[in-house]
């Protein structure tokens, strides 16, 4: 296999189902992203992935997914029936990426992560990469919603049940200026870095009927909370949420992520995604929801004097 550097067009060619190999998506990160394709022994692509490059403290490369996406957006084709042949197919396409990326990407940290449909990440810890689990949950949508409903924690459900006494009312939302505050106070308050432009070109260029669906919780005409989620015809992905400190009450986001839930359903979309989180609070907030635990796994590498010093900021990492 053989890995080279391709044009929008030739991920088109490939029609991956991912809303996050899409056209539109990807032209959100403009030339920041770099589409890479894998060729077989006769030069036909076959798979895809990206790789999104940033600068730290100005002076080191690191590479990753682009800001809200979970991973590098890798796509494969596999051609073999067998079961020892698919392994085996599966090593040489890890193998090739490692190779790649040590060997254009020698001097940069290294912080990937891969779609769940990769389980096998040997062949990086064979090149001396840190393989580490990460989670996401996701619910089966093919479920009742009474199902759903039951499998949540009893604390979650009780929260959702509480606001819609209390009068708190959930619409669909098409203000995204509403959803860009919010979000943004959350993240702000939270500790968490926001990517302006990034967000902004999500929610005003990307945002569309075909693509995403946002949701508000009120009360009084108050906002308290909102969602924002994108979906392909195979999942839907939460992917941006947040509520508003100054008015708040304990049920209006579970209340904002459940109509989410039930909207998703009603677009006959198989799966609803949480997008992972390794924050304890968060995750323990999507738990509660009574998805399947999903792992995903996420390389990681620099050059030895940089990784002896990420050791003592980013233990889990390196």
């Amino acid at each position: 296999m053989k890995i080279q550097p391709i044009s929008l067009a030739d991920i088109g060619r490939l029609s991956p189902p991912s809303v996050f190999n899409s056209e539109d998506w990807i032209k959100v990160y403009g030339d920041d992203l770099n589409l890479y394709g894998i060729f077989n022994a006769n030069q036909e692509i076959i798979g895809c992935f990206f790789i999104y490059k940033r600068k730290r403290a100005n002076v080191l490369t690191q590479i990753s997914p682009p800001p809200f996406t979970p991973h590098c957006g890798l796509y494969f084709k596999s051609f073999a029936t067998n079961p020892a042949k698919r392994h085996g197919e599966n090593k040489k396409l890890t193998k090739a990426i490692s190779e790649f990326i040590d060997s254009q990407y020698k001097r940069a940290i290294v912080t990937l992560a891969f779609p769940p449909s990769l389980l096998d990440t040997q062949s990086f810890y064979w090149q001396n990469y840190k393989v580490i689990p990460n989670y996401t949950y996701q619910l089966n949508l093919a479920q009742s919603l009474e199902v759903l409903t039951a499998q949540m924690d009893p604390k979650t459900r009780n929260l959702i049940k509480k606001a819609e006494k209390d009068g708190l009312t959930v619409e669909k939302n098409t203000d995204m200026n509403l959803v860009k505050s919010i979000v943004r106070q959350t993240m702000v308050r939270k500790g968490v870095k926001v990517n302006e432009k990034v967000l902004s070109t999500i929610l005003f260029q990307f945002a569309n009927d075909s693509n995403s669906f946002s949701f508000v919780v009120r009360q009084n005409k108050e906002v308290l909370a909102v969602t924002f989620c994108i979906y392909d015809n195979q999942k839907c992905y939460y992917l941006l949420g947040g509520y508003n400190k100054g008015n708040s009450h304990a049920g209006a986001g579970p209340l904002g992520v459940f109509e989410s839930i039930r909207f998703a359903q009603k677009q006959e979309i198989p799966v609803f995604d949480f997008e992972g989180s390794m924050l304890p609070n968060v995750e323990s907030y999507f738990r509660s929801f009574g998805g399947d635990l999903i792992p995903y796994s996420t390389i990681n590498k620099a050059p030895f004097v940089v990784e002896s010093l990420l050791k003592l900021k980013m233990k889990q990492q390196f």
